[in-house]
């Protein structure tokens, strides 16, 4: 059993080092697994439209993987109560306090729910196993087993979380290199209309010389047969 632990082990931390969210999934197997539980998931906590606090089924594996994705409040639920003691607490027959859990086949004899907390205390869900056998129980080796793999699925949060970050980061700097793209486009298109306006209005300027160097001369010619025919007529009279 200790050697089969220590390759779960080996097996989780490959899967933390190339892939976080590949290992949520890993962890939850290996919770049943080492515990022989019916049922292992990972809760999470959500706001809600009220202003409160949901807690999701996030991820579940074994027999009550149909029920993942469903919500409950946190004041009506098994990982709540652990949120709220701020340790791990073992819960036998839940669905006599908490009667929306009486709809899941099969029904859950016993509930091993451990709390999972960030360095700072805060508390971003929990990780349960859940027994469906009437004569299967948790043990002390179960808790503890459990405790460890809450530590290694917080770390795993952590990085996916990272890495969501760094995803986000890079969508932001693709949209502002998009922007500053766009905005130097769009100067060049207004240097370029510039410059052809320019090329214009200096054509323009071009042909008004042309023209007007075409006018002066067309008055020099004629200044010039005017004075010949004074001079001419002046020459006759004289």
């Amino acid at each position: 059993e200790s050697l089969r632990a220590r390759l779960k082990e080996l097996e989780l931390s490959r899967k933390l080092a190339t892939d976080a969210s590949a290992a949520l999934p890993c962890v939850l197997e290996i919770a049943r697994g080492l515990c022989h539980a019916g049922t292992a998931g990972l809760s999470l906590l959500r706001p809600d439209r009220a202003d409160g606090m949901t807690v999701r089924w996030q991820l579940v594996r074994g027999s009550l993987a149909s029920y993942e994705g469903i919500d409950a409040t946190r004041t009506n639920s098994p990982c709540g109560l652990c949120l709220d003691a701020g340790t791990t607490i073992l819960v036998s027959r839940p669905t006599r306090v908490f009667a929306w859990l009486e709809g899941t086949h099969p029904p859950i004899i016993e509930t091993l729910i451990v709390p999972l907390l960030d360095d700072t205390g805060y508390a971003h869900g929990t990780l349960w196993i859940a027994h469906h056998e009437p004569d299967a129980r948790c043990t002390y080796d179960d808790a503890r087993i459990v405790e460890q793999l809450a530590q290694q699925l917080m770390l795993a949060l952590r990085l996916q979380e990272h890495a969501r970050d760094r995803e986000r980061a890079f969508t932001v700097l693709q949209s502002l290199q998009a922007a500053q793209h766009a905005l130097l486009s769009h100067d060049l298109d207004q240097e370029r209309i510039r410059r052809r306006q320019a090329e214009a209005a200096a054509r323009k300027t071009a042909r008004s010389l042309v023209f007007k160097e075409a006018m002066i001369d067309e008055v020099n010619h004629r200044t010039k047969n005017t004075l010949q025919v004074a001079s001419a007529l002046l020459a006759m009279q004289a």
